[in-house]
């Protein structure tokens, strides 16, 4: 009982916790994925952001970029208007018609020497000279140089094509000495006309980046022509891009995020892919283009031809990068933009783990959140549990009350459920279910079922007891109508047998009357011994007709019998019927009870199937009963018929003992008559044979009848056992 209690207890605890829980998981449940889905659209504002901020990172670079090329452009101007004055305050640029003069020139791309000879070149009419040290000064170029802080060239032309040889010069080579005896090549080596010396040998000025030996240059070129217009070389002044210190300077100190910084690559040509500027310096000149990620793609080459493409436009490119001072590569964004006039990928970079510690800092925030709701939210539970014990004990404790009393019931002791349930709904009970709540009205509803069953059961008990009672009864009837009909079987076979013997005797009398004629003396003698056996068989006549009337009234016996049976059958079926409307109404009741009520609705249909049984039982035994009626009746119809045979074999035979003592009497004076006397013996033979014939006819009736009474006690017994079962069954119901 109490292990139920707990159970349902349990449940309601359950019950009551999962409603509890549910939404304290659904809050956790949408606080995790609210974290996740925050912390991706911080991470994602984050990233917009920094895009954002590299694309202006990257066009503010590119505006600076664009106006320290403006201030270039500018600064070459006067210095070229300078070097323009100096020369012409010279003498200005003349070759000699006469003189010549062998170079070995140096291809500035492949290093390659050819021997050209080249006429002189004269300034203000003097010859500068093969001199490729800057012991020797070069004048007015060094002069130049170091008042303009620029570097100066002259550059003489050695062919047709337009290739451009350095003969005097301010540029140093990469072994420190002047890079006097190098030549631009007019076809570069991708085959292309270099835009330089295509602009001069079209007479026109070129100001624009410059590839000098290994460094790029932002320079002026100004074409130098003879007296008759053509081309014969071109000054150089301009400066290193790697030396422009001030915009490199400031380019390195620009820090993106904590520790981004703002690259600039070359874009184009053979260094392609270089670092004019890096992180601190540190890898200026190192050439990247060939770096790949870590799906083996070139992103780096990647990167500066979409630049290139781009025009002036900001685009993105994420990737892993490692500094040489970094003990593991880190995921950047990196913005990208052209500078198309120093041939320059600005490339401004931002490491992903620099605006994370943001994204940090409000996840930690939510976390510190959660964890709060998290306390409440188990101080709610523990509440909720110990409200749910309180609750679950209240509910439970009727309920398991309830449950003993159904088991009771259940068990067939309704006296003691009754009692249980009395105590329950007293004051001390009322205490336990407080107001008129269902439980109330289930324990109402109990009281009346176990009301209602009390008094079936006891009902149904008492027409058991009567039931079993008439069926002891009807088989004690039985059983004496089978012995009565058994004494009337075996007096009827008596009486076959003296049939026979009368008609043997009448034919032995038809003899006899014949011989009387001729021993008429013997006649006396015989007549003294018919008139002795017709007194013996008037006495077994008499005998006859008394057993055949002891016979009727027992077969009259028998059909009261069975019209008590039909009544007793009648008030089983009544009984059978009122169980079974009870047993249905009490099934009901038990639906209405739902799970408790299914132990008593299994008694109930049980009790329901007992009385069906019965019911079918009576049926059978009413149907026996109209079969032994009909028998009994055919019985007593026969038995009529036979009492008036015997009545009048009675008549003949008193008949004929007056006639026999006529015959003694006047033996003698009727000798004629024996005619008619064997005329009267042979109409009794025929009767004789008559009586033998509806006695034998009687005694197949007594037979059937004997048949009917045994199938009529096996009807009986399985009343009887219907009976002895059902009472067995109902004895299990303790009544008050």
């Amino acid at each position: 009982m109490e292990k139920f209690a707990m159970k349902l207890k349990y449940k309601i605890v359950i019950m009551v916790m999962i409603a509890a829980l549910l939404p304290v998981v659904s809050q956790y449940v949408l606080s995790y994925y609210s974290v996740h889905e925050v912390d991706a659209a911080v991470l994602e504002q984050m990233r917009e952001t920094s895009k954002q901020n590299l694309r202006t990172m990257a066009l503010n670079v590119y505006d600076m970029c664009r106006i320290a090329d403006n201030m270039l452009h500018d600064d070459l101007k006067r210095d070229v208007a300078i070097l323009d004055k100096v020369l012409s305050e010279s003498g200005g640029i003349c070759t000699s018609a006469q003189e010549r003069v062998e170079w070995k020139a140096r291809n500035q791309s492949t290093n390659k020497e050819v021997v050209v000879v080249l006429p002189k070149m004269y300034v203000g009419g003097e010859w500068l000279g093969q001199h490729f040290d800057f012991s020797t000064r070069v004048p007015p170029f060094d002069r130049i140089s170091e008042f303009t802080g620029q570097e100066c060239t002259l550059l003489q032309r050695m062919n047709e094509q337009g290739d451009m040889l350095r003969i005097a010069t301010t540029v140093k080579a990469g072994d420190g000495s002047r890079a006097t005896g190098t030549y631009i090549p007019a076809v570069d080596q991708d085959g292309r006309q270099n835009r330089m010396i295509a602009a001069i040998l079209s007479g026109e000025k070129y100001i624009g980046r410059i590839q000098v030996l290994e460094a790029r240059y932002i320079a002026s070129y100004t074409p130098v022509k003879d007296k008759d217009g053509k081309v014969i070389g071109c000054t150089f002044i301009g400066v290193k891009v790697s030396a422009m210190e001030s915009i490199r300077k400031v380019l390195k100190e620009i820090k993106v995020g904590k520790s981004g910084y703002v690259g600039v690559l070359i874009g184009s040509g053979e260094n392609s892919g270089t670092y004019v500027i890096s992180q601190n310096g540190k890898t200026d000149g190192l050439n990247i283009l060939e770096k790949t990620d870590a799906e083996g793609k070139p992103f780096v080459k990647q990167m500066i031809n979409e630049a290139i493409q781009k025009k002036g436009e900001v685009g993105f490119q994420t990737f892993l990068w490692k500094n040489p001072d970094e003990p593991a590569a880190r995921l950047k964004t990196s913005a990208f933009v052209y500078f198309e006039p120093w041939d320059w990928v600005i490339l401004p970079g931002l490491y992903e783990d620099d605006f994370k510690a943001a994204q940090l800092q409000v996840t930690q925030c939510i976390d510190k959140q959660t964890a709060s709701a998290a306390k409440v939210s188990v101080a709610l539970i523990l509440l909720s549990l110990v409200l749910a014990l309180y609750i679950g004990g209240k509910i439970s404790n009727p309920i398991s009350k309830i449950t003993a009393i159904a088991r009771k019931i259940a068990a067939g002791n309704l006296y003691e459920a009754g009692q249980d349930i009395k105590s329950f709904s007293s004051s001390k009970g009322r205490g336990v279910i407080a107001g008129r709540d269902e439980t109330c009205e289930l324990v109402e509803s109990f009281g009346t079922m176990t009301t209602m069953l009390n008094s079936l059961v006891a009902k149904v008990q008492q027409s058991t007891i009567q039931l079993f009672s008439t069926a002891t009864e009807i088989a004690a009837s039985s059983k004496q109508q089978e012995a009565t009909v058994k004494e009337f079987s075996a007096s009827t076979n008596e009486i076959v047998a003296s049939s026979k013997e009368i008609s043997a005797t009448s034919k032995q009398l038809l003899t006899t009357i014949v011989e009387v004629k001729e021993v008429s003396a013997r006649t006396a003698e015989n007549a003294d011994s018919g008139q002795s056996s017709i007194t013996d068989m008037h006495g077994t006549m008499k005998h006859l007709a008394s057993a055949t009337e002891s016979v009727s009234s027992k077969l009259s016996i028998i059909n009261d019998k069975a019209n008590n049976i039909n009544d007793v059958v009648a008030t089983i079926t009544k009984v059978a019927d009122q169980t079974n409307l009870l047993s249905l109404n009490a099934a009901i009741e038990a639906e209405k009870a739902g799970e408790y009520g299914l132990g008593f609705s299994v008694v109930a249909r049980e009790i329901r199937r007992l009385a069906d049984q019965t019911a079918v039982a009576t049926l059978d035994i009413v149907k026996m009963v109209k079969e032994m009626q009909s028998a009994v009746s055919s019985g007593v119809m026969e038995m009529d018929k036979f009492s008036d045979e015997v009545r009048h074999c009675v008549d003949n035979v008193n008949n004929i003992s007056g006639k026999l003592e006529n015959i003694i009497q006047q033996v003698q004076a009727l000798p004629p008559k024996f005619d008619t006397v064997a005329e009267g013996m042979e109409g009794q033979h025929e009767g004789a044979q008559q009586i033998t014939e509806a006695m034998i006819q009687l005694s197949e009736a007594a037979r059937q009848t004997t048949e009917s009474l045994r199938e009529f006690n096996q009807v009986t017994e399985q009343l009887d056992k219907a009976s002895r079962s059902l009472q067995q069954e109902l004895s299990i119901f303790k009544v008050g």
